[in-house]
């Protein structure tokens, strides 16, 4: 009844507002050194989920505030809506999925070339340039190759919880060395965004944004929402799974 309550509230808000712009999800970092200095001799991060957790609240938080006030995107653009829900995953850790909309962000479907400059101008899926040595923004640009390289590079798994669980040598989300490389951003005939991956290198990035990255310091993935179903995936229970909900 929870979740079918929310999920009513969200579309009545997506009704109200208009569809989200984007569909974000963070995960906690268990080397955050406010989690790591209260660790004792031998423990991890996953042994104590009560760190684990005021951590990422306060964390969130912040985030939050920066996000509402149009701090990550060029153009100031501010937040007309957030919804989020806080998940945690089969170890403990906790995680975020945010669905937001964004003022004055394009969505005249007609207009192709202008919600790809858009997207474009959000999200990135390419590896970082090395940085220039001696320049201004060596040292912002070499931690933010490090984050992409720890945080943001997919690695495929076999196993229940894997990524190729029941697609044999494919990734069933769309990572893969031999994957085609793509020369500018488009759109699947679903809707779905496919973002410009011009180099091998490319292939295995997480789509982001730069600056949230560099604010969250962890695993982030930003997407462009191509349809009102994102605000339902925070509360996927409800059609997902052999006992469905109707909403």
């Amino acid at each position: 009844r929870y979740l079918k309550r929310k999920a009513l509230n969200a579309l009545a808000i997506l009704s109200e507002y208009g569809k989200a712009t984007f569909f974000l999800t963070m995960t906690c970092n268990t080397q955050w050194p406010e989690i790591t200095s209260q660790l004792l001799q031998g423990q991890t991060a996953f042994d104590r989920p009560d760190v684990t957790s005021m951590v990422f609240k306060h964390r969130l938080h912040k985030f939050l505030a920066k996000l509402q006030k149009g701090e990550f995107f060029p153009g100031k653009f501010t937040t007309e809506y957030a919804m989020r829900a806080i998940e945690f995953q089969h170890r403990g850790l906790p995680h975020a999925h945010i669905v937001f909309r964004l003022v004055e962000a394009p969505e005249d479907e007609a207009d192709k070339e202008r919600i790809i400059a858009f997207v474009d101008s959000m999200i990135t899926a390419e590896f970082p340039p090395d940085p220039v040595v001696g320049s201004a923004t060596e040292e912002p640009d070499k931690r933010y190759q490090e984050l992409i390289r720890t945080h943001n590079m997919h690695k495929c798994l076999v196993g229940e919880r894997g990524c190729m669980r029941t697609h044999g040598c494919t990734c069933k989300r769309g990572y893969s060395d031999d994957s085609q490389l793509l020369n500018n951003t488009t759109f699947s005939p679903a809707g779905y965004p496919l973002y410009k991956r011009p180099a091998h290198k490319d292939r295995r990035v997480v789509p982001h944004n730069r600056a949230m990255i560099m604010a969250w310091d962890g695993h982030l993935n930003l997407e462009y929402a191509a349809s009102v179903h994102v605000a339902m995936y925070l509360y996927k229970y409800l059609y997902k799974g052999a006992k469905k909900v109707n909403i």
